[in-house]
């Protein structure tokens, strides 16, 4: 399941292979620019840099409202009234298809559609998700956000081809004694 919310709290990007590096993919051109796109942006230019630190800040409320809500917390009337400020920001219009049918679209474009889009992705998660499904990949260098999709919630990393080999191997060498080739 992709979730939008997810992919911009994993903006905030962290060697998984421990060597501390870390960036912020927001002010990458290019990650942000395939994001964007995903969210309905619509304009033909990057956004400028108070449209990026108010995506940062976005990250921020809503990294706070899912950890709570994972913790059992529930969403307080605080947080609740910004993320629905921004949706009102971020009106809908409705279109006939030609195959029928009716489809939404932002009515907006630009960084309400996009602030707009991760809040409604947001609440459809409140919704229609367990909060026993928002996990935090185990290996402790990573802490990308994942949605566990698996039948009886064993999945424990972001990604079992690269966190997940990693730390198997790790423990695997220290249960042996086995030193990493440097």
């Amino acid at each position: 399941m992709k979730i939008l919310l997810l992919d911009l709290l994993n903006s905030q990007w962290h060697d998984y292979r421990g060597s501390g590096a870390q960036e912020d993919r927001i002010d990458q051109d290019r990650w942000l620019g395939d994001f964007l796109q995903r969210a309905g942006w619509g304009l033909n230019r990057l956004p400028d840099p108070a449209e990026r630190g108010a995506l940062k800040t976005l990250r921020a409320q809503v990294r706070g409202a899912v950890e709570g809500w994972c913790q059992g917390r529930p969403l307080l009337p605080g947080p609740m009234d910004e993320f629905n400020k921004i949706l009102v920001q971020a009106p809908l219009v409705r279109q006939i298809e030609p195959a029928g049918g009716v489809t939404l679209r932002p009515a907006a474009c630009g960084l309400p559609a996009v602030m707009g889009e991760v809040a409604a992705s947001l609440a459809t998660l409140f919704a229609a998700a367990e909060p026993c499904r928002v996990k935090v990949c185990a290996n402790p260098d990573c802490g990308w956000f994942f949605y566990d999709e698996s039948r009886n919630l064993s999945r424990r990393w972001c990604s079992s081809r690269h966190c997940g080999n990693l730390v198997k191997v790790r423990n695997f060498r220290k249960r042996n004694g086995i030193r990493a080739k440097t």
